[in-house]
């Protein structure tokens, strides 16, 4: 699996945020909790990483997600992208 690569993006993620990773994969709808969790969806998809291996890393932490919800968090970042957005997506995508 792309444990590597995972723990990049949300090392990136978590030190951008100012956030512990048990912070993010935790219950609750919070943006301070959903918005990180969607860049990490979409940084997965701009990888080129199945979702199904992102659900199984997520399982693998204790943080099992439906499909659709993978799919909805990356179609948010996608949304809401614009010059702010992309220049940091790019500073996250940096591994």
């Amino acid at each position: 699996m792309n444990y590597s690569i995972f723990q990049s993006y949300i090392d990136n993620i978590t030190q951008e945020f100012h956030v512990s990773q048990e912070y993010i994969f935790s219950d609750g709808q919070e943006r301070k909790k959903t918005e990180p969790r969607q860049l990490f969806f979409y940084l997965c998809r701009l990888k080129g990483i199945p979702i199904v291996t992102v659900q199984k890393f997520l399982k693998e932490i204790d943080f099992p997600m439906h499909h659709s919800t993978i799919i909805q968090g990356i179609k948010k970042v996608e949304d809401n992208i614009d010059d702010d957005y992309n220049q940091l997506i790019d500073r996250l995508c940096q591994i």
